[in-house]
């Protein structure tokens, strides 16, 4: 279990600390000069049954609330200190609406120096702590002398007794460590110290210290002092890590396993103290969130902020930083001289463009308690997908965590180039009657022309839907009957249309010269000097030919017969038949000897009709049902 001290400067929580355990967080030589503690400290104490309980000393003077905010971020418990001379004091107050707003349920007070006052003073000073912080988030109040003794050894056996009833939680997602301290060890090296939030490491293991991106190892890890092979959520710890230099590391980063994750805008619930005046829109603040202090903007998306009230705010970041659903945060005011409110993180990952309405849909959506609970509203709010591997990012899952998720709800994942798109099974359905929907009133209007290609019936579909998932349906439709598809072109089953005479007469000049090009026929301007049709009668009747079915426009001035299109797409297959079944676009090229800027638009536009799929520089084919979808 993990305590953090709270209250005042000067009442007595590192004298209190080192009562407890013995070790001095004074650790600075200007603390020891002074008397102050300037930052945090740590220290620990080992229980009868080889637990530990460590302290976390934070200062109490306001000049460094940021040091205090830093190693607050994550405790099980806090110890809030007031001196019987001096009773509640500013900083008592402000400590204690920070540990209200970060989450901290169960704090446990001591009086501190009782040797200094009059009989009665100590009650007196107890009614004013529990008027501050209220009977219900009060473990126990315990009244205590550093010089006469009295009480020590009942808060200790106190604070024993919570850890004892302390119920870790549980380490879920991928393991996450707020760094609040990094320094060079000698003999060593590089050590950062911090509380793990998320997940378990072990010794060993890759990570990256994001947002900054950088790649390292966890050479060891210690945690109060002793080596352990690996560390889990709510652990204090210290790691070792290789492969990095100091400047690579400082505190407010994260050690994270997995790929790093920066954003300059997180969307937030932001609740501003009661004595605070209205906030305006656009006002700058100082943001604390896990060991991080930066500037930001806030930026009001909900009406006002009004003191006392909750509402929706977009933090717009003077640098990049990680974050994650879910986290609390600090707001202070410009020159950082009080805080002035705090809240939660709803996404950090928030799209780049949206309209209001459904931006406020999206993060209505989002605040929940759980990734189980966001996920289950958001396929209910999500009439046209979300990216589910931004989701998972977010919330912090491990892919494990995130294929449970799937597997506990109707949806339907399609994959759409590097990220996967989630849509309920309700909202799926009537997708597919859309499509069949869209696809009849078409033929309707236009009796004459084949069917809509891709952008056409993306644009029919309202609310639309991301394309991927688009593809994904027609290939179904198709796979069961109903649609078909003549290169670009996709109409109902059974519906035909016969082109006019001069466009079949013409077809029988244009047919001879593009199929005896073979995988590479002629460009446009090359078909006009062999058929000797002008250019602009001859791209008209291509167009018309496209809409028919008879050619694929796979770039602007190339069209190709069905059966040149289909042989390169056998091509294709073959190189996927590879162990990992990928194949670069070299390889096509090798394959097919057409060049390296038309491997690359027919690459592109297999992947447009879902024959192929990209990812990053190479490519597999696409699931059987999205690959018939180019066939003809």
């Amino acid at each position: 279990m993990i305590i953090a001290t709270a209250g005042h400067v000067d009442h007595g929580k590192t004298s209190l600390v080192r009562a407890l355990t013995g070790v001095d967080t004074d650790r600075l030589p200007e603390e020891k000069a002074r008397g102050l503690t300037i930052d945090i400290g740590f220290a620990y104490v080992p229980l009868p049954d080889g637990r530990l309980i460590g302290f976390v000393d934070v200062p109490g003077h306001q000049r460094f609330i940021r040091n205090m905010l830093a190693g607050v971020g994550n405790v099980d418990h806090a110890l809030v200190v007031v001196a019987a001379d001096d009773g509640v004091m500013p900083q008592t107050v402000e400590h204690v609406e920070i540990l209200d707003l970060l989450g901290v349920a169960h704090l446990s007070v001591a009086i501190t120096k009782t040797d200094k006052v009059a009989p009665g003073r100590c009650e007196e000073v107890e009614a004013e702590v529990r008027g501050l912080i209220g009977d219900a988030r009060i473990d126990a109040v315990i009244r205590t002398s550093i010089r006469t003794g009295d009480g020590i050894a009942a808060l200790r056996a106190h604070i024993g007794a919570a850890a004892a009833r302390h119920v870790a939680a549980p380490a879920t997602g991928r393991f996450r460590m707020a760094v609040d301290r990094a320094f060079i060890l000698q003999g060593v090296g590089v050590v950062v110290t911090g509380s793990v939030h998320a997940g378990i490491a072990a010794t060993g293991e890759a990570v990256t210290i994001a947002p900054g991106g950088h790649a390292a190892r966890l050479r060891g890890l210690r945690i109060h002092d002793r080596a352990v092979g690996q560390v889990r959520a709510g652990d204090r710890c210290a790691a070792h890590l290789a492969g990095v230099a100091l400047d690579d590391v400082r505190r407010g980063d994260w050690i994270a396993a997995g790929p790093s994750q920066a954003t300059q805008r997180v969307d937030v619930a932001l609740r501003l103290f009661a004595r605070e005046r209205p906030l305006r829109h656009w006002t700058p603040a100082h943001l604390h969130i896990g060991a991080e202090e930066l500037t930001c903007r806030v930026a009001l998306m909900s009406g006002k902020a009004a003191p006392g009230a909750a509402a929706l705010a977009a933090l717009h970041l003077d640098r990049p930083i990680a974050a994650w659903a879910g986290q609390k945060f600090i707001l202070r005011d410009q020159s950082a001289q009080r805080t002035i409110g705090g809240g939660r993180v709803l996404d950090p990952l928030p799209p780049a463009r949206a309209n209001r309405a459904r931006r406020l849909a999206r993060l209505d959506a989002l605040d929940a308690p759980d990734a189980a609970a966001a996920f289950a509203r958001m396929l209910a709010a999500a009439d046209r997908g979300f990216d589910f591997d931004g989701f998972a990012k977010a919330w912090n899952l491990t892919e494990p965590e995130a294929q449970a998720l799937l597997a506990a709800h109707a949806v339907e994942v399609c994959d759409d180039a590097d990220r996967r798109v989630a849509l309920g099974a309700d909202r799926w359905n009537e997708l597919r009657d859309q499509v069949v929907a869209a696809l009849r009133l078409h033929h309707d209007k236009e009796p004459d022309r084949l069917g809509l290609n891709d952008d056409g019936l993306a644009a029919a579909i309202r609310p639309p839907v991301a394309k991927a998932l688009l593809r994904r349906a027609v290939a179904e439709l198709r796979g069961a009957g109903v649609l078909g598809r003549r290169g670009t072109i996709i109409h109902l089953a059974g519906h035909e249309v016969q082109p006019a005479a001069a466009d079949l007469a013409l077809w029988k000049r244009v047919e001879p010269a593009l199929a005896a090009g073979g995988v590479r026929p002629p460009r446009l301007r090359e078909l006009v000097g062999i058929t000797g049709v002008a250019l602009d009668r001859l791209e008209a009747f291509l167009g018309r030919a496209e809409a028919l079915g008879f050619v694929h426009r796979i770039a602007p001035n190339r069209f190709y017969p069905p059966a040149a299109l289909d042989q390169l797409a056998r091509m294709a297959e073959r190189l996927a038949a590879s162990p990992d079944g990928t194949f670069a676009a070299a390889d096509f090229n090798r394959q097919s000897g057409i060049g390296r800027n038309l491997t690359i638009q027919v690459l592109e536009y297999f992947d447009r009709i879902a024959i192929t799929q990209r990812r990053g520089d190479r490519r597999r084919m696409a699931p059987l049902a999205g690959r018939k979808q180019g066939r003809t």
